[in-house]
């Protein structure tokens, strides 16, 4: 038997092994993502609940995504309608749109995200509502601005933090939490 026959017929049991642990670790995976998924969903329904009953405040909406999704659902633009009453109600009222991740993904990807589900909101609310874009002030808040259950751990499925704030502000834009000068 050549050398290199040899070789093969001592790595053949050590390259099916290793190729059967890497499909065992892909099923794992797998599971988890499913136990991980049925989670968010589970939360996620709990959420969409809250907010068709109204999480509208007279001074401000939240409203939730899915996991990696920036697409406002229809509990999100009922919401999104009241709040534009509240700032066409009062001509010298101006709007900070808030865009918020959970902490899964990379922090780049997740500052895009941010981005786009404030600038769906912002879209929808000038678009389709009328709201004057030289009302509305984008931000966003990383991990930092955490409400989920991710804070200071390691989950990543904090539905609560899936999410954009849209506050009254000042007319003069000036942040609802931060003291005018």
């Amino acid at each position: 038997m050549s050398a290199a026959r040899r070789l093969v017929a001592c790595l053949a049991p050590l390259l099916l092994h290793a190729a059967q642990a890497l499909a065992q670790q892909e099923a794992d995976t797998a599971a988890v993502a499913d136990t991980l998924a049925d989670s968010a969903s589970a939360a996620d329904t709990t959420i969409s609940r809250r907010a068709a009953r109204g999480s509208f405040r007279g001074a401000g909406v939240t409203i939730y995504f899915e996991p990696g999704a920036a697409t406002l659902s229809p509990e999100a633009r009922a919401l999104l309608a009241r709040f534009a009453d509240r700032l066409r109600g009062d001509e010298a009222l101006a709007a900070m749109i808030t865009g918020h991740t959970d902490r899964c993904g990379r922090p780049a990807a997740n500052a895009r995200l941010r981005e786009r589900r404030a600038r769906a909101a912002q879209r929808y609310l000038i678009d389709s509502l009328g709201v004057g874009p030289e009302r509305l002030v984008l931000a966003g808040a990383g991990a930092s601005r955490e409400v989920g259950g991710g804070r200071g751990g390691t989950t990543c499925s904090a539905a609560r933090d899936r999410r954009v704030e849209a506050r009254v502000t000042p007319g003069d834009g000036t942040p609802p939490d931060r003291p005018e000068p």
